[in-house]
């Protein structure tokens, strides 16, 4: 049996907190940004802020996880910003998104039914980088790319639990808004 998730995560309060599964939103130092090696070294310092540096070890799929602790990890990174996030649910996966060109993007990402959704949003991008941030959220957390065309959101109600259907089943995805584009998917 492993250590418990509560014993190691530092004090740091999260940024967002879902009960099952909290979330600390980094933002990277202007001498980093570019900087590839300098962005690996950032992330390491954040790891160990948060008491996780020790155990967080990559799979063959090059999935991070939890060594010895019964719980599972998520990174993400876009151009400012870090998320890190752990849960004691199974399966867990996050995406940070910032706004850049994504027109070309639009049908390898996103099923028939969105498209037509994407053409009625009034915000195009929002509802872009939305279904986008899910989409790699749930992949994220079963490792499987070709669960990716299974992933179909119901609705876009940036900020709150929003409905996703993947494989046919309910589940849900948590969705923020503030500056960047994020989401959390976390499911036993």
């Amino acid at each position: 049996m492993g250590t418990k998730l509560r014993n190691i995560v530092s004090m740091r309060k999260p940024d967002m907190d879902y009960g099952h599964s909290r979330v600390w939103i980094f933002e990277f130092d202007q001498e980093v940004l570019h900087d590839m090696e300098g962005r690996r070294r950032y992330k390491t310092q954040c790891l160990e802020l948060l008491g996780l540096a020790d155990y967080v070890y990559k799979d063959a799929k090059n999935k991070p996880y939890l060594k010895g602790v019964e719980a599972t990890v998520s990174i993400s990174h876009s151009l400012h910003y870090l998320a890190i996030a752990v849960s004691e649910r199974a399966y867990l996966g996050i995406d940070i998104e910032q706004s850049r060109p994504w027109e070309k993007l639009v049908r390898r990402v996103m099923t028939q039914g969105e498209r037509l959704q994407l053409d009625r949003s009034e915000d195009r991008e929002a509802y872009f980088f939305a279904t986008w941030c899910a989409k790699e959220a749930v992949y994220k957390a079963y490792n499987d790319l070709s669960i990716f065309k299974d992933i179909e959101l119901s609705s876009h109600r940036l900020g709150y639990q929003v409905p996703v259907r993947i494989r046919g089943r309910e589940s849900q995805v948590y969705m923020v808004v503030d500056g960047y584009y994020f989401c959390l998917f976390a499911e036993d």
